[in-house]
């Protein structure tokens, strides 16, 4: 199992370090063409999303799918955006908290973030102002601080605009403040500026001249002392977005209040601010072109309005296409100039006819990018079958290769039992051996002593001092010895095996008599029965047990008995 895991392991570290490099860089791609290519941003999303699919749930790809919905979104393909960000929802789930860079939240902000502002647009006020308060509970359980207070702002100037939507001037005065006092205490110029163009928008929104007037100087004041500190290229444009935002909103309020050359001024200088954001420009112009109408400058508001309209992408901006073409309509109805008016009706005619090809366009696009996704989410299917194919094929060489583990295991226990049981057969038989021999030099012993005590009587005979009686009783003595003896010693060694060889080995100079002496002390016979099993005088035992000790090496406080039953 251990292996198993360790090759699994193995295999989704090789994949992750194959992919991460392409993986995060299609990412980075996504990040950077979202605003100005966001086509190419969905083409790079869709190949990332492909590639983080063949990995386990991971933070990467929650931010690709994230992402894909919110261009999805700003191109107001709304169903399409919906269903990343609840795969999304579904990724966030997968992942194990322990991976997750924020642990606590409960759901991923930005995403509850995004589906509110898609009700929001779709004017459902009461659901977007319900996504939006949960992700500030999400945001507020961040461990990041700069995240947090990020977050929280973003969600702040929100629900602003829906009590600006509702009117509730008050509360859109609280979430601005609230919004605004996080951003003041980060420091960060860009964010600050964001927050003061928020109260300015609402101090518009109230029509209160005294309020717009200061707060708008105020902004100005900040912008020129800020931007001299910014480090960078990228800080300094969101910094001049954000101030060129503000120009275009006190301009449109000094517009309304007819303060035509103040709002000229203002409108131009914003269409400098904003260069770098292209996007703006045909909504400057525009207004550019209805102040210098409404100055009485005709040739210059008939000229900048042609510009406007050339410049503009078929299909797209029909709105400002629709206010330079009514504007062009007065110039010309003022001007009597009757061939340019037919001109610009003919146009505006022809506007309205592209203006519904533009819808079915629009249409058809939706229905091209639903099939477009329909098939990448396709392929997404295959790639994750075809994973999983993978994995199963790693698993079952995983399975293979445990089969061999374990049957190479057994065998190699197979061996090492058997190595084991014919070493322990060899001591059997060594064991077996030394103790015959043993027995051998126990026997060699004994006849030599039996041949000793024959002589004995031979001599005994010779000299005829001995009776018969006694001769007899000797020679019956010394045969019954023999076979209890022989009898003794074979029993004795089968219940406590190289007991003699241990004690040879303790004192070469020991005798049978004293072996023999040894097995009977062994067995805890007094010395009463051993002199009667031996056929001698209970003397005779008492000082063949002294000599022995002295064999032994024994001192006077050892004891004998303890000494052999430790053998």
């Amino acid at each position: 199992m251990k292996m198993r895991k360790l090759l699994l392991y193995c295999f989704f570290i090789f994949s992750i370090a194959l992919q991460s490099q392409p993986f995060e860089s299609l990412i980075d791609s996504v990040d950077f063409y979202k605003n100005s290519d966001p086509d190419k941003a969905i083409q790079f999303g869709l190949e990332a999303i492909n590639i983080g699919y063949t990995s386990v749930p991971n933070v990467n790809l929650l931010k690709v799918n994230t992402l894909v919905g919110q261009i999805l979104g700003e191109q107001n393909l709304d169903g399409q955006a919906i269903r990343f960000y609840n795969e999304s929802l579904k990724l966030f789930s997968a992942i194990p908290v322990a991976d997750r860079i924020e642990k606590k939240i409960q759901l991923p902000p930005w995403v509850l973030v995004n589906i509110g502002n898609i009700y929001f647009k779709n004017n459902d006020l009461l659901l977007a102002e319900k996504k939006y308060h949960e992700a500030k509970n999400n945001f507020l359980l961040y461990q990041n601080t700069s995240g947090k207070n990020f977050g929280l702002c973003t969600v702040y100037d929100n629900l602003a605009l829906i009590e600006l939507k509702r009117k509730d001037f008050e509360s859109a005065t609280k979430y601005y403040s609230m919004s605004s006092s996080i951003r003041n205490a980060s420091g960060k110029a860009e964010d600050i500026l964001y927050s003061k163009l928020g109260m300015l928008t609402l101090h518009i929104r109230q029509d209160n001249p005294d309020n717009v007037d200061r707060l708008f100087r105020e902004i100005k004041s900040f912008f020129n002392h800020e931007v001299q500190k910014q480090s960078s290229t990228q800080e300094t444009n969101y910094l001049k977005r954000n101030y060129g935002y503000s120009y275009v909103a006190y301009a449109d309020y000094m517009s309304k209040k007819n303060d035509y050359t103040t709002a000229l001024e203002l409108f131009e200088e914003a269409e400098i601010l904003l260069i770098d954001f292209p996007v703006e420009s045909p909504n400057i112009q525009s207004d550019i072109s209805a102040i210098h109408f409404a100055l009485g400058n005709m040739k210059q508001a008939e000229e900048l309005s042609l510009k406007t309209i050339d410049q503009l992408p078929q299909g797209k901006y029909i709105g400002v296409k629709r206010r330079n073409l009514a504007l062009l309509e007065k110039i010309y109805t003022e001007k009597g100039d009757m061939n340019s008016l037919l001109k610009i009706k003919d146009a505006k005619l022809n506007l309205l006819l592209d203006q519904e090809a533009f819808h079915l366009d629009r249409n058809m696009g939706e229905l091209e990018s639903y099939l477009l996704l329909s098939e990448k989410q396709d392929e997404i299917v295959q790639n994750k079958l075809r994973y999983r194919n993978y994995i199963y094929a790693l698993i079952l060489l995983c399975i293979v290769l445990l089969f061999l583990f374990f049957t190479l295991q057994l065998n190699y226990r197979y061996q090492e039992i058997k190595s084991k049981e014919a070493l322990a057969e060899k001591r059997m038989i060594q064991m077996e051996l030394d103790n015959k021999n043993l027995a051998l030099i126990n026997k060699s012993n004994f006849i030599a002593q039996h041949n000793k005590n024959l002589n004995y009587i031979l001599s005994s005979s010779k000299k005829e001092k001995e009776d018969s009686t006694t001769l007899k009783a000797k020679i019956e003595s010394l045969l019954t010895s023999f076979k209890v003896n022989e009898r003794f010693e074979k029993q004795f060694e089968e219940v406590y095996p190289n007991f003699f060889k241990k004690l040879m080995n303790t004192s070469g100079v020991l005798t049978q008599n004293d072996l023999r002496l040894c097995a009977c002390l062994r067995l805890n016979q007094s010395t009463k029965e051993i002199a009667f099993m031996l056929g001698v005088s209970i003397r005779t035992i008492e000082s063949q047990k002294y000599r022995l000790k002295k064999k032994l090496s024994l001192s006077k406080s050892d004891n004998l008995i303890t000494f052999l039953h430790k053998i």
